[in-house]
């Protein structure tokens, strides 16, 4: 029985379906690295906007 040594046993059963895993697991990874870095680097502001309320004099009762 010939064994590749190149390879480990396990690699030697991985199906397609699992390469698809692991492709898509890095991917989403990068992804999810990148968002963070770019959420850190960028600096966002909230808008600004003034508002008034009246508010009635019988609310202050003493």
């Amino acid at each position: 029985m010939a064994r590749n040594r190149g390879r480990s046993r396990f690699a030697q059963h991985q199906s397609n379906s699992g390469r698809g895993m692991m492709s898509f697991l890095i991917f989403l990874i990068v992804v999810l690295g990148g968002g963070f870095v770019v959420l850190g680097l960028i600096e966002v502001e909230p808008t600004q906007e003034v508002i008034e309320r009246v508010i009635p004099n019988d609310r202050f009762v003493d």
